[in-house]
This record gives C-alpha cells, sequence and structure tokens, in this order.
C-alpha cells in the first residue's frame, strides 16, 4: 500500500501557451512503480503504424520519437491506448495531445481525448482527424497517464505514479511551406526598395524563432545604408492581430522595439535613426500566441506623410538649447513626440499640441533628435544641449 498515495508532487506549468516555446521535457513521472501506459497503437498511411508496449516503467519523459506514423490532412484515425499498470492497480487519467499546428507547444485544444478509470480497463479508443490546413511535416503526440491528476492533464505535468510519452507524426498531403521565405534569420524576405509594402500572413508555414513570444515571426532584411536616409519608418499598423515589432542587427541584437503604438494600438509602428548602421532585421510576429494576416510598410520616415494638402513645420527655440527648448508646431492635432540621444535611446516620450517646453537641464551634453508622429506625419529635428 502507498501511505504516501495523495501526496502527489505537481510542478504545473501556469499555461502551456505561455510558458514554453518548444516542447515542455521535464515533466513525467519521478517513480517507474505502478500506473503506467501498457500499449499504444494507430495505423496510419504509406504502410507506417505506430505499435508501442509500455512496461517496464521509465521515470520522466520517455522519448519514443523514433517511432513515427504518416497522417494525411482531412483524414480521420483511430488511437488506440491500453492505459493501465506496471505493478499495482491505482485510479488515475490520461490525456492524448498531438501538435497538429507544429508550434512546439501541446495545447489543450490539441487533445485528442481523455480517459479516468483504474486498471485493468478496456483499450481507449480515440477517433481523430487531421486538420485540413495542416502544414505538412514532422510533429509530435504526446500520451500521459498520471494518478490523482485531472483531465486534461497538463501536458508540461511532473507527478510521482504514471507515464509520459512522445511518438512522432508526420503530416502529410496538407499545406506545401516549402516556398514560404522568412521563416528564419538566414533565409529572410527582402527589402529591396523604398517605399516597400505588403499584405502577409504569419498564420500558416511560419514557425518561433524569436524568443519573446511564441507566436510565429517573420524576418525582413535591409540594408539601411544603401539609401539616403536617416530614419526609418516601419508600419503594421491595419493587421488583424496584436502585433509585437523589433529591429535587430546581425548579431541578433534587438535595437528598437514596439509592442501597441498609439492610435493604431493593438499594432505597432516604429520610427528609428539608422545612421552609422548596415543590415538590419525587421522581425514581426503576435503578442503572446497572436498570429494572421498583417500590412507591412517601410518608407524613409522624412517622407512617410498622407497629407500632402498642409506639411509639418516644426520650430526649435533656443537651438542649442542649455535649460529649456520651446517647440513649437503648426499643426493643431495631437501628435507623439520621442527625443532620441545619440545612441538612438529614447530620453523622453511625450505628447504635443501646437506648442511644448522641454526642460533639458537634466539632459546630458550632446546632439538630440526630436520626432513628431500625428495620425498622417512624420518629421525629425535635431537639437543640441549644451553643457
Amino acid at each position: 500500500m502507498k501511505l504516501n498515495h495523495y501526496l502527489i508532487v505537481l510542478s504545473i506549468c501556469v499555461s502551456p501557451l505561455v510558458m514554453h516555446a518548444q516542447y515542455c521535457t521535464s515533466g513525467g513521472p519521478s517513480s517507474t512503480a505502478d500506473s503506467n501506459i501498457e500499449s499504444v497503437y494507430i495505423a496510419g498511411e504509406n504502410g507506417t503504424s505506430i505499435s508501442y508496449s509500455g512496461c517496464p516503467g521509465s521515470i520522466g519523459l520517455e522519448d519514443q520519437t523514433g517511432l513515427n506514423v504518416d497522417l494525411e490532412a482531412n483524414n480521420s484515425y483511430t488511437l488506440s491506448v491500453q492505459f493501465g499498470t506496471c505493478g499495482g492497480n491505482y485510479y488515475g487519467e490520461g490525456s492524448v495531445y498531438i501538435d497538429f499546428n507544429q508550434n512546439q507547444i501541446f495545447e489543450f485544444t490539441e487533445l485528442i481525448g481523455s480517459w479516468t478509470g483504474t486498471p485493468p480497463t478496456a483499450i481507449s479508443q480515440f477517433n481523430f482527424t487531421v486538420p485540413a490546413g495542416t502544414v505538412n511535416g514532422l510533429s509530435r503526440m504526446r500520451v500521459i497517464q498520471a494518478e490523482n491528476a485531472t483531465n486534461p492533464i497538463d501536458p508540461c505535468l511532473s507527478f510521482t505514479w504514471g507515464s509520459m510519452t512522445d511518438f512522432s507524426v508526420n503530416f502529410t498531403q496538407g499545406v506545401d511551406c516549402s516556398g514560404y521565405v522568412g521563416d528564419e534569420m538566414g533565409d529572410p524576405r527582402e527589402i529591396s526598395a523604398l517605399p516597400f509594402s505588403e499584405s502577409y500572413s504569419t498564420g500558416f508555414c511560419y514557425t518561433n524563432q524569436d524568443p519573446v513570444y511564441n507566436s510565429p515571426d517573420i524576418y525582413y532584411q535591409i540594408i539601411v545604408s544603401d539609401y539616403d536616409t536617416d530614419f526609418l519608418n516601419v508600419s503594421l499598423c491595419g493587421s488583424t492581430f496584436d502585433t509585437y515589432l523589433s529591429i535587430q542587427d546581425l548579431d541578433t541584437n534587438v535595437l528598437y522595439v514596439n509592442d501597441d503604438y498609439g492610435f493604431c494600438s493593438p499594432q505597432s509602428e516604429l520610427t528609428f535613426p539608422i545612421a552609422g548602421l548596415d543590415t538590419l532585421f525587421i522581425v514581426v510576429q503576435g503578442w503572446g500566441n497572436n498570429s494572421g494576416d498583417y500590412d507591412i510598410t517601410v518608407n524613409d520616415a522624412a517622407i512617410a506623410t498622407n497629407n500632402p494638402q498642409q506639411a509639418l513645420t516644426v520650430e526649435l527655440y533656443p537651438n542649442p538649447a542649455k535649460d529649456f527648448i520651446d517647440i513649437t508646431t503648426n499643426s493643431k492635432e495631437r501628435m507623439s513626440m520621442n527625443i532620441y540621444n545619440n545612441a538612438g535611446q529614447v530620453v523622453l516620450a511625450d505628447e504635443i499640441v501646437n506648442f511644448k517646453r522641454i526642460e533639458t537641464l537634466k539632459f546630458e551634453a550632446g546632439v538630440y533628435i526630436v520626432t513628431l508622429k500625428s495620425d498622417t506625419q512624420i518629421i525629425q529635428k535635431k537639437i543640441i544641449v549644451k553643457p
């Protein structure tokens, strides 16, 4: 008899949607005794199948990804699992996941079946259909059995008695992503002329490469030294999902980021200096796990205006400045205002309507760039702060 049968140690991921950028592999049982998956069987396409016998038990995640089955998109299959034991019979739960979207996360929406009982029980048969839009490629199936867990079992759960086993599934006859460029920095979508714009999507054929969020991301490359401009404007305004935008260099250093930008929140937009820079990567992704259709525009920020009828003018006085500088515009609309230091860092973020006095006493001596942006126009001005 297990005196500590109910003292199960749980290590629960707050949400597998957030915590893991790749398959979590640290879960599973800490004991090889008793409850265990006894068998798993599924027949697939091209004569492939998985036929597995589970005993004796294994500590932690058991890697059986060498066993592989081909599954066709939009086809239906039956998975047979014998939830059982390699020793004593104890009450438990079982769950099976297949990573259909291949984002290396077992999501609760990818659960294909659950079991509850005390061995011996009949073989559980789970019928499922591979989604029609599934991308061709290799993915995983995870089968879990745990004593006194809660269904659906967290696919990253650590527990004492039971088993957790991964198998390989190969999706075929689905979406062919071989022609989709931009999934990684080494194969980016090229920006070879300004202005640049396109409508595209992270919703399929793209995976998570950038570690900020678990969402799929797409890389664009631009050689900024080819253009006679001091600032670039990159906009995702008009996209269909909550976006996250970053600018990186060849060494993957993140130079600039934006999550939600002003009037087009929760989409993103950046205006940033490019002096002294060469090759940059624009990384488009979603906040959290968001993905979908997006619109991207890249342009010389000095000419990024949709209002040719009245050009925005800005006056700065005094310039050079010591204690303060007055910024006056000919616009009556509210504009965002960012002041960048010589390293491209934002030292002040504010808003302006026609006039704003900026105290410069706390600024270090040097050259700064003031960027003003309305819904329709962008302008930059240089200011000098004296010691």
